[in-house]
């Protein structure tokens, strides 16, 4: 199964933007996992991440990441990346 690592921070403007829509994809069942950069700096380094927001696809059968975008994006776009991915 596809999911998502959502890395975001409180400060960041577009982070506030694309949270609503994270919970949105979650809510239909696709895994998202919120990072927040202040806190959680081991996932921040282990996915060389720097930018926020930044979306990380990646696949739970160990195959890890499909791919990644930074910036806002829309439910539609991100539902289509899992499902096409």
């Amino acid at each position: 199964m596809k999911g998502f690592l959502y890395f975001t921070a409180a400060w960041c403007q577009p982070c506030q933007t694309l949270g609503p829509t994270m919970d949105a994809i979650a809510a239909t069942g696709i895994p998202v996992k919120k990072v927040n950069v202040d806190y959680d700096t081991q996932f921040v380094k282990e996915y060389n991440v720097m930018q926020v927001p930044t979306v990380i696809l990646f696949e739970q059968d160990g195959r890890g990441e499909l791919g990644r975008r930074t910036g806002v994006q829309s439910q539609q776009s991100l539902t289509e990346w899992v499902n096409n991915a």
